[in-house]
């Protein structure tokens, strides 16, 4: 605990030296200037502040303006791009869904043909055995 109260008192001593030392240089620095006068600044004049916010606010409503432009640009070049890229997955997606429904017409047309087999050979096997049997009744 003792140490913590040597450590803290230590750090205030260094604080203290350093303060004391930044303080005389300053003083050397504001000598070197030519005294305080070299720091002071003049004083605006209460109509040149009014026009000097007024170039501000106008420099500051310019910038603003020219940001705007730049974003807007930006906006529609994206929008473009946008507008490209739906277009492209659209084409895609209904060329992939004309694509599907051919797999599917032929698989329901393979369907229908086999139907139309099964009836056909149906017709057939009716056809040979009307045959024999007219054969066995012209006996």
């Amino acid at each position: 605990m003792e140490e913590v109260k040597n450590v803290v008192v230590d750090q205030q001593q260094e604080g203290d030296k350093v303060s004391k030392k930044f303080d005389g240089n300053i003083k050397k620095l504001v000598a070197l200037f030519n005294g305080e006068k070299a720091f002071k600044r003049p004083k605006v004049a209460n109509s040149d502040i009014k026009t000097i916010i007024e170039e501000l606010t106008k420099e500051k409503k310019e910038g603003l303006v020219k940001e705007f432009k730049e974003k807007a640009a930006k906006l529609l070049t994206s929008k473009v791009e946008f507008d490209k890229f739906v277009s492209q997955k659209e084409k895609e997606l209904k060329e992939a869904i004309v694509n599907k429904k051919k797999d599917f017409n032929k698989e329901m047309e393979d369907c229908f043909q086999l139907i139309e087999s099964i009836d056909g050979l149906t017709a057939d096997y009716s056809k040979a055995f009307e045959g024999l049997n007219k054969e066995e009744e012209s006996k």
